[in-house]
């Protein structure tokens, strides 16, 4: 009877406890990355408040079959109605086997009183970043094991001759590796028009290099010229010093590769830039 009653009392306590928060309605969540994170492995979440209300956020988490492990956020914010907060996070490791890229959001919120609550919120890829973050990387990862393809430090150019600036790209390949690794056509950058033999510009060099595990390192050698001189090219540059190379591996689906130059580099290509554009650099 002790036992029963206690029970009763248990059940009624809980009853008298206060509902869990809810989110309100017309809060959504967002994932998608600007061209500035693409360097950085940075994924933004974008938490849209719609209500007519101010939000508080504590704590955000992105999960996906895409990624190994959960994305976190938590510094806490206040997004007022009508607004929107991203939310930056490093990118986890991709996962290769995956076969859905959908994800979720899981965002911790206090409401008026200062009470907790979570709610699950669909992530919507605006930009369809995820399954190009995935496919990237995992070929990267193909590329790599049969051999690493860098940027060179530093590029070759003359001061004040307003002619072609060159750079080498290095293909290491891999001791012991198997598979053959392709090398077809490197593309222009955003910031950078390529130059074939003859100095003509063109969108893209043909190189169709094949290296195989334990063959002798080997490199491939860029003419460029800047592809516009106007001040902001540089000053707007997120991704113009990096060269996308199409490759293939064996029975891997192919793709473009980019390889970036160092800091260094970049600043070398910028100072190029400078002197090849003149007063038009400066505006």
């Amino acid at each position: 009877m002790r036992a029963l009653l206690a029970l009763i009392l248990v059940v009624a306590l809980a009853g008298c406890s206060p509902a869990a928060p809810e989110l309100p309605d017309g809060v959504e969540a967002t994932v998608f990355q600007n061209r500035s994170d693409y360097s950085t492995r940075t994924l933004v979440i974008g938490i849209i408040n719609r209500s007519d209300a101010a939000l508080t956020l504590t704590d955000a988490t992105y999960a996906s079959p895409s990624f190994t492990e959960v994305m976190r956020w938590e510094r806490g914010t206040t997004l007022r109605a009508g607004a929107q907060v991203d939310l930056r996070v490093p990118l986890a490791t991709v996962d290769c086997s995956a076969t859905s890229a959908d994800g979720t959001v899981s965002l911790g919120f206090l409401n008026a009183d200062g009470t907790p609550g979570t709610a699950l919120l669909k992530a919507v890829d605006t930009r369809a970043r995820i399954p190009e973050i995935v496919r990237s990387e995992c070929l990267g990862e193909i590329v790599a094991a049969v051999a690493g393809v860098s940027v060179a430090p530093g590029i070759d150019w003359t001061p004040g001759a307003t002619a072609p600036a060159t750079i080498r790209i290095d293909v290491q390949p891999v001791p012991g590796a198997t598979g053959t690794l392709t090398i077809g056509d490197v593309h222009q950058t955003v910031l950078l028009a390529l130059v074939d033999g003859t100095g003509a510009r063109v969108e893209s060099v043909p190189f169709d290099l094949a290296v195989r595990g334990g063959d002798a390192a080997t490199s491939i050698r860029l003419s460029f010229e800047p592809s516009r001189c106007d001040p902001h090219a540089v000053a707007e540059d997120k991704r113009g010093t990096f060269f996308p190379l199409d490759v293939s591996v064996d029975d891997a689906e192919p793709g473009l590769l980019y390889v970036a130059a160092d800091d260094d580099t970049r600043g070398e290509i910028y100072e190029y830039i400078a002197d090849y554009c003149g007063e038009e650099s400066a505006g």
